[in-house]
């Protein structure tokens, strides 16, 4: 029961959900945020990078941005950085080795579609 809500909670927040590209801009800057604070956390030395990207992201985000969607897509974007948190603890601190490994996997997958996107390498 534990892992299917779990499952639930990556499909919400990734990028099968963003079916618009506010949205998958919405997800992955919040992908980012989890990325820049986990990196804060863990006092990575990637940490500038992926502030800029997120940089990216919240730009690219505000330019598609119409009033209307600003809430639904705030929800977006708080829902995919929980989910992509979520992954990365487990990455991180997940004592079975295969769920720690699928975790680092998703974890790169999803980061790897949003650094797609940027034109910048």
């Amino acid at each position: 029961m534990k892992t299917g809500a779990f499952v639930l909670g990556i499909m919400l927040g990734g990028p099968a959900a963003a079916t618009t590209l506010p949205q998958v801009f919405a997800s992955c800057t919040g992908r980012f945020s989890a990325e820049l604070e986990h990196a804060w956390l863990m006092r990575s030395v990637d940490a500038e990078v992926l502030e800029l990207r997120r940089a990216h992201f919240e730009d690219m985000l505000a330019s598609v941005t119409k009033n209307e969607m600003r809430s639904s897509l705030l929800d977006q974007r708080i829902k995919a950085k929980s989910a992509h948190a979520h992954i990365l603890s487990m990455a991180q601190f997940e004592r079975d080795p295969d769920i720690a490994r699928w975790a680092r996997h998703r974890a790169k997958v999803e980061i790897d579609y949003c650094e797609s996107l940027l034109l910048e390498s």
